[in-house]
């Protein structure tokens, strides 16, 4: 199909919900790290206790470092200001224009307004989700497409374009 005369569109805005698990999947690894790490410092605590050394400090550290960890890279601290301000360009919603050789994001707002054309070439890897398509240009920054802001065409053409254009090691459905 010819995307260039007849582009995939889709307008998009993310809200609190999906802002959260976006946090959330970009920590996923760091959770599965402090899961590691909360056995391990268990194990030495365990050794420590039964060896009869009880320093309470070096309980503390060993048993509340883990469990911080845990709880930073699990969301529970979601920051409602930084929300605020890396959605603040989403706000009004973002429109994607998906062509043949490369995708166009627009924005337009009172205070701002822009357009970026980007080629499937700066995509890291691209993460499909049950409602958004994630398109990594970095490892902490991506563009939400949400699956439910779609024109002239559905989440399958994009998924089949996008499959297209990045190797398939790059693309990821969760």
């Amino acid at each position: 199909m010819n995307y260039d005369e007849n582009p995939i569109c889709v307008t998009t805005a993310c809200n609190l919900p999906e802002m959260k698990d976006f946090y959330r999947f970009l920590l996923r690894k760091l959770r599965m790290i402090s899961i590691a790490l909360l056995i391990f410092m268990a194990v030495v605590a365990l050794v420590l206790i039964s060896m009869s050394v009880r320093p309470p400090l070096m309980l503390g550290i060993v048993i509340l470092f883990p469990v911080i960890l845990l709880l930073l890279s699990s969301g529970v601290f979601f920051d409602k200001k930084q929300h605020e301000q890396s959605t603040k360009l989403m706000k009004n919603g973002q429109f994607f224009r998906f062509r043949n050789n490369d995708f166009i994001v627009t924005a337009e707002h009172p205070e701002y307004s822009y357009q970026i054309f980007m080629s499937y070439d700066v995509l890291e890897k691209v993460c499909e989700r049950q409602d958004v398509f994630y398109l990594f240009v970095n490892n902490n920054q991506a563009h939400l497409v949400s699956k439910h802001g779609f024109h002239n065409a559905g989440a399958e053409e994009l998924r089949a374009l996008l499959q297209s254009k990045i190797k398939p090691n790059l693309y990821i459905k969760f």
